[in-house]
């Protein structure tokens, strides 16, 4: 998830960052707690959007490692091409 991680680092620190806003807000008197609503609203919609960037990230990373794996498998029989016209 090395393409993913500044993302989804920044998406993680908005939403504790709302959240410990709620935390603090709903100890407060009314009518200044009735600010908590929003603060857990901003906090949840940013935690939900993690899981989809965690899912492109494991998905991102999964083609790099099946690319990576295609490509070793093409220098392997290069070589071996190389290798056996070199021997006959």
């Amino acid at each position: 998830m090395f393409i993913t991680d500044p993302i989804f680092s920044l998406v993680w620190d908005i939403s504790d960052y709302f959240y410990e806003a709620w935390l603090e807000v709903r100890g407060w008197v009314w009518p200044f707690n009735l600010l908590q609503y929003p603060f857990y609203a901003i906090s949840t919609a940013f935690w939900r959007l993690l899981t989809p960037i965690a899912t492109l990230g494991d998905w991102i990373d999964g083609i790099a490692g099946q690319l990576g794996h295609d490509i070793g498998h093409l220098r392997v029989a290069g070589v071996s091409a190389v290798f056996l016209k070199g021997v006959a």
